[in-house]
């Protein structure tokens, strides 16, 4: 049986390396602890830096594509009404020579001063608008007031409920008279630039949120799902 000393029959050396020991153990344990949280400090700034840079990145993408169909619109908007083609074969002709605008956007809609859809591309889909009237949407009234290409708040569709955002150009008479205008929409449902938001996921959880800049702020995109407020 061995026979335990004790601690005041110890000698001063014995103690001192029991002490030396122990004081090294708990300073070993102190600065693991305190290596392990920055470290995870540092991974944290990290992310939170590299999550920053994508959506900086990701809204300076969409600025892009934004002007991108502005400046598209004001074009054609502007050859459209120096051309002035009727309504059917002649403005297909007209859209079939300029297609920029097709690729761009999910459906091209040309509308008289009186707010009636009288051409819409593409013909003969489900959603098609030939002869609905828009006269009461805020973006046509502004755009029949002068005002130039201007992005509405979402809308949903008059004809199957879904959500579109709205771009709206004044066509003009050759004596600066605005006649109608053109308007071109995304459909925030489809795999366009904006629709697209919804299935990019920041992290495990993340996601991102579009919202528009009036008064009283709308949910453009919201790509949490089943969230019961994914749009509008």
């Amino acid at each position: 049986m061995v026979a335990l000393v004790p601690f005041r029959a110890w000698s001063l050396k014995t103690k001192f390396a029991l002490c030396s020991g122990a004081l090294m153990f708990a300073f070993s344990v102190a600065f693991t602890t305190w290596t392990l949280r920055t470290v995870e400090a540092d991974v944290r700034g990290s992310v939170v830096d590299a999550q920053r840079a994508l959506v900086r990145s990701t809204a300076g993408d969409i600025d892009e594509k934004v002007e991108l169909r502005r400046d598209a619109m004001t074009t054609i908007a502007g050859l459209l009404s120096d051309l002035a083609p009727a309504p059917g074969p002649a403005m297909d002709a007209f859209f079939d020579a300029r297609p920029v605008l097709r690729k761009m956007f999910d459906a091209v809609l040309v509308v008289d001063g009186s707010g009636r859809v009288v051409h819409d591309l593409p013909h003969g889909s489900a959603s098609t608008s030939t002869g609905l009237v828009v006269a009461d949407r805020s973006y046509f009234k502004q755009v029949m007031g002068g005002k130039a290409v201007m992005i509405s708040a979402p809308e949903r569709s008059l004809i199957g409920g879904e959500p579109y955002l709205v771009f709206a150009a004044p066509l003009r008479s050759r004596s600066g008279k605005v006649t109608g205008a053109l308007i071109c929409s995304l459909n925030l449902t489809h795999p366009n630039f904006l629709g697209h938001l919804g299935e990019i996921h920041i992290g495990q959880a993340g996601y991102f949120v579009l919202i528009d800049s009036g008064a009283i702020p709308v949910f453009v995109m919201h790509g949490q799902k089943g969230s019961g407020a994914n749009l509008l």
